[in-house]
């Protein structure tokens, strides 16, 4: 493990990420800010992703082989929801407990490990390679297939009805307060930092400025000079003929 120019293998990095999910239980305590998988976890996805998004098959599959596979797949998928309920790990977590989740992959024809980062309340996966400046910007097919098939897993297994941790209903309705905001700040030259940014707050700034303006503007009796924008002249359009069509080739 120590020796110098050796790859490591799947059972070097099982064993760093228990402990990683170990120190994540030791040192925070309740407020778990990460959990991490197992190498298998690519595993299932793909076998998963092939049965759903199958290639151009030349051979079709007899009946006993359909529901072979599809027995194969049920399992699978059954680890795929037993991780994500923390069941299977030692020392592992629930997802719903946690901020983002480590997953280490390895790009089957390179022979090469990248870590995928999925940040559950940002809905986004991060890769961290080490040969990111040699490989095309393109990510390895193996992450584009857990792209595709975390969503429906997160949601099948009750991902997004808890909110112990994240407010799911109410971060999907503030959307409009995001774009409200960023602008705002773009407004002023600033930049847009998506942490810290507090929702509730948010709607009561613009409900309070909103509601003072109205006060304002009954008291003093005025009306905004440029408020409404002229109405447009009213013109008949006339039909066009369609021997005045020309058409250019």
């Amino acid at each position: 493990m120590s020796e110098r120019k050796t790859c490591w293998n799947d059972e070097h990095l099982d064993v760093i990420f228990y402990h990683l999910r170990k120190k994540s239980k030791i040192q925070l305590g309740d407020n778990y800010r990460y959990t991490t998988t197992s190498c298998f976890f690519k595993s299932y996805v793909e076998k998963t992703h092939t049965r759903y998004y199958p290639a151009k098959q030349t051979v079709e599959l007899s009946a006993q082989q359909d529901y072979a596979e599809s027995i194969v797949v049920a399992k699978n998928e059954d680890s795929i929801a037993n991780i994500i309920h923390g069941f299977c790990m030692p020392d592992g977590l629930p997802w719903y407990m946690v901020d983002e989740v480590y997953v280490p992959i390895n790009c089957g024809k390179e022979f090469h490990w990248v870590l995928t980062v999925i940040v559950l309340k940002e809905r986004l996966i991060r890769v961290y390679d080490s040969l990111s400046s040699k490989r095309k910007k393109e990510p390895p097919i193996e992450i584009q297939k857990l792209a595709i098939m975390l969503p429906t897993y997160l949601s099948e297994n009750g991902f997004y009805d808890k909110t112990e941790r994240t407010d799911w209903p109410s971060l999907e309705a503030d959307c409009g307060i995001f774009v409200c905001v960023y602008a705002e700040i773009l407004n002023e030259g600033l930049q847009v930092h998506s942490c810290g940014f507090d929702a509730a707050s948010q709607r009561a700034r613009y409900a309070s400025l909103l509601w003072h303006y109205g006060v304002k503007k009954t008291n003093e009796g005025y009306t905004s000079d440029n408020g409404y924008p002229p109405r447009p002249k009213k013109s008949v359009i006339e039909e066009i003929e369609a021997n005045a069509i020309v058409t250019l080739e």
